[in-house]
């Protein structure tokens, strides 16, 4: 098991000492809550073996009722899956290799790429933003202590002058590690603790039930280790616009004057940065909500390709009905398919000659006559049709 790392060394600076102890601590975590709960006599292990059993016997009796299609692909690609959860959920090496390397070393990486790319002055506090900030925040903490020595006694910081300026630059320090370090550490700390719940999470990407419970951990294991990298990202843009504050504040200490606009714009950059780290923060848990995982398309019992909705008599007849207003079109239907044979019975005894079943039967036409007048509700009168020519004859 990974033994925990010391107390961090404060001769190293606040930062720097920090970072260091979360670093070792963080690695020592993941390793030791994954091999507590993937060592062989671990309940989880043995509650692996009991689901792996429950799932592969499930899949054969599928199999054997016709209730899943014998497919090539998808036999293969179960046993890819059940392979991949034994490999992440019981072999730290594989799982150090594939998912902590990945989400933990992957960006920073990424933030060591992108600094490169910005290529900032070799002399500004940018260069290198974790010794950026631990001088910005000693700067900081020295100006306030001057400003405050210059404060007049028993009065309120509140009252403005020195000592409200001296009340600025430690607030503002104090919002400078917070917004920039504490968020970082934070996000290392709460990464660890999901790494070290990965065997439990891979195993919940075993059944369709319970995949969501993995892919919310997938989720929440994304959005933390990249809010490191953008909080880096902006750091570096926050120390670019501190640094011009900072050396004017070096110059007024070595000169014994102090100037209360320089405090002011110094906190106001802190309250600005801290928005914008708030901001990426809601950016990175919205980019990690979207994340989603491929879903299995259902499969048929036989193993034929799923067939589209059933036509109907009345979709045929009329393409535009919709499954909306189906029903009341069938009852139109039938009713007017009712007042026909009606009307065939009647017209039969009258003249056996003439009959419109035979008639609509021999072509189309009378068929789209039927669904037309039948989709307008209509019912078509039982005389025979007359044409005009007749009509005047008759006359």
């Amino acid at each position: 098991m990974a033994a925990f790392c010391s107390a961090p060394d404060a001769d190293l600076g606040l930062v720097r000492s920090l970072l260091g102890s979360v670093d070792c601590n963080v690695q020592s975590l993941a390793e030791a809550g994954y091999g507590a709960l993937a060592s062989p006599g671990s309940p989880l292990a043995q509650a692996m073996t009991i689901l792996l059993t429950l799932y592969i016997g499930i899949l054969g009796l599928r199999l054997m009722l016709g209730l899943q299609a014998l497919r090539v692909g998808s036999i293969t690609m179960t046993v890819l899956k059940i392979g991949l959860i034994l490999a992440l959920a019981t072999n730290w090496v594989t799982y150090q290799q594939l998912v902590f390397d990945t989400l933990v070393k992957g960006p920073e990486q990424l933030g060591s790429m992108i600094l490169s790319a910005m290529n900032p002055p070799s002399g500004s506090l940018a260069a290198n933003p974790f010794a950026g900030l631990q001088a910005s925040y000693d700067e900081l903490q020295r100006s306030a202590i001057f400003y405050g020595q210059r404060a007049l006694p028993n009065t309120s910081p509140m009252m403005g002058g020195s000592g409200f300026a001296a009340m600025q630059l430690t607030v503002s320090s104090m919002l400078l590690l917070l917004q920039s370090l504490g968020i970082l550490l934070a996000a290392k700390i709460v990464l660890a603790v999901l790494l070290a719940l990965g065997p439990i999470a891979v195993a919940m990407m075993l059944f369709p039930a319970t995949r969501g419970l993995f892919e919310g951990w997938l989720r929440a294991a994304l959005a933390f280790a990249f809010l490191p990298l953008v909080v880096i990202l902006s750091l570096v843009i926050q120390l670019v616009m501190l640094q011009p504050h900072l050396v004017r504040l070096v110059q007024l200490r070595a000169l014994n004057l102090t100037d209360p606009g320089t405090p002011s714009a110094v906190m106001l950059l802190a309250l600005i940065f801290s928005l914008v780290t708030a901001c990426l923060m809601v950016a990175i848990g919205v980019m990690a909500l979207g994340f989603r995982l491929p879903r299995a398309r259902p499969e048929m019992p036989t193993g034929e390709p799923a067939a589209g909705p059933a036509v109907t008599p009345l979709a045929a007849l009329n393409p535009a009905a919709t499954d909306g207003d189906r029903p009341q079109r069938a009852a139109q239907i039938a009713a007017a398919a009712a007042a026909m044979d009606r009307r065939d019975s009647r017209e039969q005894t009258a003249s056996p000659a003439y009959s419109p079943r035979a008639a609509m039967a021999g072509g189309v036409q009378t068929a789209q006559w039927v669904a037309r007048d039948a989709s307008a509700g209509l019912r078509r009168s039982a005389q025979p049709r007359r044409a005009a020519s007749s009509q005047r004859r008759d006359r």
